[in-house]
């Protein structure tokens, strides 16, 4: 559940994909990559969503894709 910048809780769906690039990282970079970066996913997209009214959330899809994209690339440094 997330919750919008004008108190309005509202359930977000979604659907995650990712591929593993440096085995190496994954295995010592984090204890269980897949948990950390759905963990992060879901954190980043609460983040993006709380500073946004409810309607903006449907207008704006391709501007919270692209932070939590964003945000796993980053992370995807360190975990491969």
């Amino acid at each position: 559940v997330c919750i919008t910048k004008d108190n309005t809780q509202l359930t977000v769906d979604g659907i995650l994909y990712f591929q593993v690039t440096d085995p190496m990282r994954a295995s010592y970079g984090a204890s269980n990559y897949v948990i950390a970066i759905t963990q992060l996913a879901q954190t980043t997209l609460r983040s993006v969503i709380g500073r946004m009214e409810l309607d903006r959330t449907f207008e704006e899809r391709a501007v919270i894709n692209t932070s939590v994209v964003e945000a796993l690339d980053e992370a995807a440094l360190k975990w491969g």
